[in-house]
């Protein structure tokens, strides 16, 4: 696994560079740079209102009593394609359009879903599951001693 993403961080600037001299060539030096800078620009703007609308979301979400779990990961999915945006690079570019469009984020949603059904997520070494198992209850407990220990007394309660 580390040598696939240590093989990614190695090609993906490779590629970037090829599609920079392709698009260069193709259009010239200055529409290159200057889709370049409005890719960033637009990812700026989009990072600033999707911020915003999905803060919204999230409290129309708590408002109903529902938790925001599509709202947060949609949000998450926005603001990465912001970020991929701003980053310099088409093949970037074509990633954060990917994931502007709602069914692909609908679809990596269920994805998701279903792999926390099947197998859960380790956080830290932890297991989390969407699988409960209902004779097991998770908690922290203190024991105490036999008799609790001696404090105010309340006084009888009495009927008026």
């Amino acid at each position: 696994m580390i040598v696939l993403i240590l093989l990614a961080f190695l090609l993906l600037p490779l590629l970037e560079i090829a599609a920079f001299i392709l698009v260069g060539d193709w259009l010239g030096l200055l529409p290159t740079l200057a889709l370049v800078i409005l890719a960033g620009m637009a990812g700026a703007w989009l990072l600033r209102l999707q911020g915003f609308l999905m803060l919204r979301r999230m409290r129309e979400s708590v408002a109903l009593g529902e938790p925001p779990v599509f709202e947060v990961f949609n949000g998450f999915c926005l603001a990465a394609a912001a970020i991929l945006l701003i980053l310099p690079g088409f093949i970037s570019d074509l990633a954060a359009f990917a994931l502007l469009l709602p069914p692909l984020r609908r679809w990596l949603f269920q994805r998701f879903l279903t792999h926390l059904a099947e197998g859960g997520v380790w956080i830290n070494g932890r297991r989390y599951s969407a699988q409960a198992d209902s004779r097991t209850i998770e908690g922290d407990f203190t024991e105490l001693a036999e008799e609790p220990p001696p404090g105010p007394r309340l006084p009888p309660f009495r009927r008026k």
